[in-house]
C-alpha cells in the first residue's frame, strides 16, 4: 500500500487547471472525472508510479473554501513534494447506470473527449441517502488553542513543528506552521528566539478533522510565530554570537567556524561572521579584525580563536612569507606577528606559535617579548587609542612595514 492511499486530498479548479496541493496543478485536459463545485474533497484509491496517475474518489462531506484547500494543502505537503502527478481520475461513489442509448458510439481509435458523445446518466443509490453516508467514516472536527514552549518547537525549512497528544480525542498530531523564513538549522538556537520574543511560551490555535480511524487534516496558525521574520532572524543571531562570545572560555585554540557552527545559519560566511562579532559597539580592534578577516588565508590555515582573554589568530600569506597575526578582541593588548618563511615547514612553525601564545596567557607575555627582541621574524605593534578610530590608520602603516 502506497503512503498516500486513503488520505484526503481537496481539489480546486480554476480555469484550465485544477490543483491538488498548493501551486502543484494539472491542466484540465489530464483530468478525469467531474469537479461540481470549485474545491472538491476526495480520498486516495490509489497512486500509479509507472504513469504518474493519482486515482481518488469522491468523499462527501461540507461546502469547502480556499481556507480548506490551503489546510489540506500543509497537511499532505510532505507526500506530495515527493510525487510526480501527471494525470488524475476522479472516481464517483454513485453507482451509476446508463440507459440504452441508440445514437452513435465513439469510433474506434478515437480517445479524444471532444469527440465522444453525448450520454444521459441516470444515477441509482444503492441505498437511500441516510445509508450512503452512513458508509463513510462520521468525520468530526475540533479545535483548541496549545501553549507552547519555545524551545519544544522543531524548526525546519518553510515551517515550525510541534506534536502532542490530545487528550480530547486520544490522537497523536503534528501542528505545522508555515514560516517561510523558518530553516531547519534556527533549531539550535531555540533559546535565543525566545529572549528575541520577549515570551517563552508561544500560542498555537489549530483546527483538526478526524474520523475514528485517522486524522485527516490539521490546521494551525500562531500570532507568536508569525513574528519571526529576516528582521528578527538577524537579531537572533546577533544575540546568539554575542552570548557565545561572552561565554568563550577555550584553553586550546580551535576553529572559529567549530565554535560557531551550532548557532550560525549556513548562509553566513567567515566575512560576515567576522563584521558581526567585530563591530564598532563591540571591540575597540573592530577596524583591526575585519582588515585582518579580510585578508585571512583560509587555504593556509582556517582562522582560529581561543580565551582568557578572547583573541583571534589569523594567517596571510604573500609573495615572500607567511604570516601569523594575534589580534586580542576585549582587551587592550597590543598586535603579535610572525613570519614564516616559504621554505620553513609552516605547520611545525604553526605549532610552536600556538603553543607560546597559550604560554603567554598565563602573564608571560613580558619574558616572551623580551626573549624574542632581537628576533627579525616577529613583531608587535602597540594600539593608540587616543588617536581618530583608536589609531587603526597608524596600526596598519606599521603592520604594512612589517608584512610587505
Amino acid at each position: 500500500m502506497h503512503p498516500i492511499e486513503g488520505r484526503i486530498v481537496v481539489l480546486a479548479k480554476h480555469e484550465d487547471k485544477v490543483y491538488y496541493c498548493n501551486t502543484r496543478f494539472i491542466f484540465a485536459k489530464e483530468f478525469s472525472g467531474t469537479l461540481q463545485s470549485q474545491f472538491t474533497q476526495c480520498r486516495v484509491v490509489s497512486y500509479d508510479k509507472a504513469s504518474a496517475t493519482l486515482v481518488l474518489k469522491y468523499e462527501l462531506g461540507r461546502v469547502l473554501s480556499r481556507e480548506d484547500y490551503l489546510a489540506n494543502s500543509g497537511a499532505n505537503r510532505d507526500i506530495f513534494g515527493l510525487l510526480a502527478v501527471k494525470s488524475i481520475v476522479l472516481r464517483s461513489p454513485l453507482k451509476l447506470r446508463e440507459p440504452n442509448v441508440s445514437s452513435s458510439k465513439r469510433e474506434p481509435g478515437d480517445t479524444s473527449f471532444a469527440n465522444w458523445p453525448t450520454r444521459t446518466v441516470v444515477v441509482e443509490f444503492q441505498n437511500k441517502p441516510s445509508a450512503l453516508d452512513s458508509t463513510s467514516p462520521k468525520q468530526l472536527s475540533h479545535s483548541g488553542m496549545l501553549k507552547v514552549k519555545i524551545t519544544d518547537l522543531e524548526f525546519d525549512d518553510g515551517a515550525i513543528s510541534y506534536s502532542t497528544d490530545l487528550k480530547s480525542i486520544g490522537r497523536n498530531i503534528e501542528v505545522r506552521i508555515i514560516n517561510p523564513f523558518s530553516r531547519k538549522e534556527y533549531d539550535s538556537i531555540k533559546p535565543y528566539f525566545a529572549k528575541q520574543l520577549g515570551q517563552k511560551m508561544v500560542v498555537i490555535n489549530y483546527r483538526i478533522k478526524y474520523t475514528a480511524e485517522e486524522v485527516i487534516e490539521v490546521h494551525a496558525e500562531s500570532a507568536d510565530l508569525d513574528r519571526i521574520n529576516d528582521s528578527l532572524i538577524e537579531k537572533v543571531v546577533d544575540y546568539a554570537i554575542d552570548d557565545s562570545m561572552s561565554k568563550i572560555a577555550l584553553d586550546k585554540m580551535a576553529v572559529v567556524e567549530d565554535v560557531f557552527k551550532d548557532i550560525l545559519p549556513d548562509k553566513l560566511d567567515l566575512k560576515s561572521l567576522m563584521e558581526k562579532i567585530a563591530s564598532e559597539s563591540k571591540t575597540k580592534h573592530h577596524q583591526h579584525l575585519q582588515f585582518l578577516a579580510e585578508n585571512q588565508d583560509q587555504s593556509l590555515v582556517k582562522l582560529k580563536m581561543t580565551g582568557k582573554p578572547v583573541s583571534f589568530l589569523f594567517a596571510l600569506a604573500t609573495g615572500k612569507a607567511r604570516y601569523i597575526v594575534w589580534e586580542t578582541y576585549n582587551t587592550e593588548e597590543a598586535t603579535y606577528i610572525w613570519r614564516i618563511g616559504l621554505a620553513e615547514d609552516f605547520s611545525k612553525a604553526m605549532q610552536i606559535i600556538e603553543d607560546d601564545i597559550i604560554e603567554m596567557r598565563n602573564s608571560r607575555k613580558r619574558a616572551y617579548r623580551k626573549d624574542n627582541r632581537d628576533n627579525p621574524d616577529f613583531t608587535i605593534i602597540e594600539h593608540q587609542y587616543g588617536l581618530p578610530g583608536n589609531g587603526f590608520d597608524k596600526w596598519r602603516a606599521a603592520f604594512e612595514v612589517f608584512v610587505l
